[in-house]
């Protein structure tokens, strides 16, 4: 009997990371996120998502000088900083899926995190703005 041999991956195969599925808030809870977005801005609108997905709230910082260039935010250990002109609601919903990415545990890699990172915020976008 022949001892098994170890499977090795072909360089074309590629490794295949589980992405994060995020349900998308309730209509009603979408209607109190606008609301709280239009009213009170972007770090109320954070806390209530955070509060929704039941993570620690993320800290919005409008600093540019912590945002690397070429860039419009960025984010790092439950802050995300932006430039001024960056705080928009696409680009703040960007930043929170990687506020959830890490709230998980979840190490995609970076490419595909941003893949996925700009899905989320499309999505949510469309369905709750």
């Amino acid at each position: 009997m022949r001892a098994p041999q170890k499977r090795q991956r072909r360089k074309s195969q590629k490794i295949q990371s589980t992405p994060l599925h995020v349900k998308l808030p309730s209509k009603t809870a979408r209607s109190e996120l606008l609301i709280a977005y239009e009213l009170n801005g972007a770090q109320e609108f954070i806390n209530l998502l955070s509060k929704h997905y039941g993570f620690k709230r993320m800290k919005i910082i409008v600093d540019g000088r912590k945002v690397r260039n070429g860039f419009d935010a960025c984010y790092s250990e439950n802050k995300a900083c932006f430039k001024k002109n960056g705080v928009k609601k696409n680009i703040v919903l960007h930043e929170f899926y990687h506020h959830l990415v890490n709230a998980k545990g979840y190490e995609p890699r970076e490419t595909v995190e941003e893949k996925e990172a700009n899905a989320y915020a499309r999505e949510s976008l469309k369905v709750c703005f």
